[in-house]
């Protein structure tokens, strides 16, 4: 899981998605706040058992298919 950090080096960092929330105002979106995701790299946050993880789509499906094999993945056991 090479895409999969708690906390964020520059280059993941630049990758993030941007997320959104609708305005109550104006029912517009409008970029939403995120604690965990900040400019400077060298921020970090201390790890959090409910979130703060970060990751692709490409790492979780590897490992929702560790965990369905009981613990193997392409002939490695965890």
């Amino acid at each position: 899981m090479n895409d999969t950090q708690f906390n964020l080096d520059a280059v993941h960092r630049d990758r993030i998605v941007r997320t959104y929330k609708m305005d109550e105002g104006s029912h517009e979106l409008v970029h939403g706040y995120n604690p965990f995701v900040t400019s400077n790299v060298s921020v970090t946050y201390m790890v959090e058992p409910s979130g703060g993880l970060f990751s692709t789509a490409v790492d979780m499906g590897r490992f929702y298919a560790m965990i369905t094999n009981h613990g193997e993945l392409e002939g490695a056991r965890i």
